[in-house]
């Protein structure tokens, strides 16, 4: 089945034109059942009415896979073009994310994606992922399975390893042609190799593509001698962290990602095979810092999410405020603060649609890292978007510069990370070296 490809806050329905039934009642049941660990719903995806429509899903600045229980694949892309219904505009904004997700740090295996071998253009999201798999298990098969000395006991016609008295005298009191033994054997089933054959097996099942099915089909007759994961939490908590388990790491870090469904937005239920989002907000965040690293000079010290000060210090500290990058200036270099946020302005809105709530957070920003200036950026979705400047006129000096930021290439609208490396740096450079 071919997935079925929709952008943020494009509207999901059901039959003609949208999603199958089946698949829209799993995905509204997901929305009612969803909450997290303090019970509150999450808001990531909306059900609505609409006249003359009915029910309507919309995505909420979440991008990612759903995979329902009837085997549709729902992609759901960012919204960076005014129009992106053409499968070129497609490609290029998956090549976008997918730049995104390899910006993400901790132990998420998107970090080690290698996609220039990969047709892309015409793979979506779930295959590049699987695909991605099949290629670090495959990478491994060749370098040979690790293997372990589990210990065994057997009450046999063959003597091998040692003896246990006890046992061999209580079983075999009346067959002595037997032997109660124990001994130590090489095994190819321990937790880590357990675990990657229940990843290939999951995935065998929610895919349909026939190459890839093959694929896992081949590396499954490697596995053959691996028992399935009877308890894939028991096998986690069981995995070796000795060096010379090094290369499962990134092979492990997808199997957390298929089979415990590790997802930046988390839900219950059972209506969904396998799902896997993100919120755009750590998204823009992660790959604009992921840049910005890569400018920062001896001049500055560089914090990503800081968390130094509290919106309140006395009589205890209370409601810690958290920018999501700090420049901070050394020696005699003013300190600059930058905040991101993945919201659609426009100049038909009022303030362009940038919110009262967000410009009170850059206020408190600016007083509290003492800073010369606070940069917000957003995405840019359209050529009327100019930069400007806000400051106040009284002795707070408080002086927030608005800029966005073209993920694009204009010239062909292609996912070129080197121009919009060269797009944050000239924001760098114009706001952190710039004048006042």
């Amino acid at each position: 089945m071919k997935p079925i490809t929709v952008t943020e806050y494009q509207p999901i329905v059901a039959g003609a034109g949208g999603v199958p039934r089946a698949a829209f009642d799993a995905l509204k049941m997901m929305i009612l059942k969803s909450a997290d660990s303090q019970g509150e719903v999450l808001d990531f995806m909306q059900l609505s009415v609409r006249k003359g429509i009915g029910e309507v899903i919309t995505a909420k600045n979440h991008v990612g896979i759903i995979v329902t229980k009837d085997g549709t694949v729902l992609e759901i892309l960012p919204k960076i073009l005014e129009e992106q219904d053409d499968e070129k505009s497609k490609k290029h904004v998956r090549d976008l994310l997918l730049n995104m997700l390899k910006t993400l740090r901790d132990n998420a295996p998107f970090k080690h994606m290698q996609t220039a071998h990969l047709n892309t253009a015409k793979m979506p999201l779930l295959e590049i992922f699987i695909r991605m798999f099949i290629n670090e298990v495959s990478a491994l098969v060749k370098r040979g399975l690790k293997g372990g000395y589990q210990t065994v006991q057997q009450n046999g016609c063959t003597f091998k390893g040692k003896l246990r008295g006890l046992d061999h005298i209580r079983t075999n009191y009346a067959h002595k042609e037997r032997c109660f033994v124990e001994y130590d054997s090489f095994e190819l089933n321990r937790p880590e190799n357990r675990i990657i054959k229940s990843t290939l097996l999951f995935l065998y099942r929610i895919t349909s593509d026939i190459r890839i099915r093959s694929d896992l089909s081949k590396l499954l007759f490697v596995f053959d001698e691996v028992d399935p994961s009877s308890n894939v939490e028991v096998d986690f908590q069981s995995v070796s962290t000795m060096r010379d388990m090094k290369e499962y790491e990134t092979i492990l870090n997808w199997c957390r990602v298929f089979l415990q469904k590790e997802s930046f937005t988390p839900f219950s239920g059972d209506e969904i095979a396998f799902s896997l989002l993100f919120p755009m907000e750590t998204l823009f965040e992660s790959y604009i810092a992921s840049l910005c690293r890569k400018y920062v000079s001896s001049d500055y010290t560089l914090h990503i999410q800081d968390h130094q000060y509290y919106l309140f210090d006395d009589p205890h500290k209370r409601f810690r405020i958290r920018p999501d990058i700090v420049f901070r200036g050394n020696n005699d270099y003013p300190t600059v603060v930058m905040d991101t946020k993945w919201k659609k302005l426009s100049t038909s809105f009022p303030n362009y649609g940038i919110s009262q709530a967000d410009m009170y957070q850059m206020y408190v920003y600016h007083k509290k890292y003492n800073a010369r200036k606070v940069v917000v950026i957003y995405p840019k979705v359209c050529d009327s978007l100019d930069a400007f400047e806000m400051k106040t006129n009284d002795n707070d000096n408080v002086h927030v510069s608005i800029r966005f930021i073209d993920l694009l290439n204009d010239k062909n609208n292609t996912a070129d990370q080197d121009i919009v490396k060269q797009r944050v740096f000239n924001i760098l450079d114009n706001e952190i070296t710039g004048a006042e």
